[in-house]
């Protein structure tokens, strides 16, 4: 449930920033936010290609919680710009924690599944995340037009937050993740 519970927030946040990135850019005066996609897809590509030597080397829980963090980060960054200098910086942070994010997220699921579960497990762990991208915009889409876009992000940060702490409470009691 940990991993479940967390893989949902954290691609919340990404499908709302799919979804209003460049709205919002522009509510801002902030010309090119298009270019979100450019520099997230370039920072995940670069930061990938070594996450799974990582992701095996490093406790696991220590890297999901760091790249949480970095990810949070990002996101409160990109929350508050008000240059597309801060946008792009905000955008690079999320990605780098991104990068590490699921990919850890999926490691630590399959040591707690059994070798016979493992792609039942991993088919029900992308579900939740395409799942978490297309609730993105439909959950926190409504708080954009009630209050404003930075808003919508802050709470969306929060939702972010809530699933870490729901990780870090559950995985706390049962050392999950403590080693590679």
């Amino acid at each position: 449930k940990a991993i479940f519970v967390n893989t949902m927030c954290f691609t919340l946040t990404l499908g709302t920033l799919q979804a209003f990135i460049i709205l919002s850019s522009e509510a801002k005066g902030i010309e090119l936010g298009q270019f979100f996609f450019t520099i997230f897809a370039a920072t995940l590509i670069v930061f990938r290609v070594g996450v799974g030597r990582r992701a095996d080397r490093w406790p696991r829980r220590p890297l999901i919680v760091a790249s949480a963090c970095a990810t949070l980060a990002g996101l409160v960054i990109i929350a508050l710009a008000s240059s597309i200098a801060i946008l792009f910086t905000g955008t690079f942070v999320y990605a780098l924690g991104f990068a590490y994010l699921p990919t850890t997220l999926s490691a630590l699921l399959l040591d707690h599944t059994p070798e016979s579960d493992r792609g039942a497990a991993l088919g029900i762990f992308m579900a939740v995340f395409d799942v978490g991208i297309g609730l993105g915009s439909l959950a926190l889409g409504p708080l954009a037009d009630l209050w404003n876009y930075t808003t919508m992000y802050l709470a969306c940060a929060a939702i972010g937050l809530l699933g870490l702490l729901f990780f870090l409470f559950l995985t706390a009691r049962s050392r999950c993740g403590e080693g590679a």
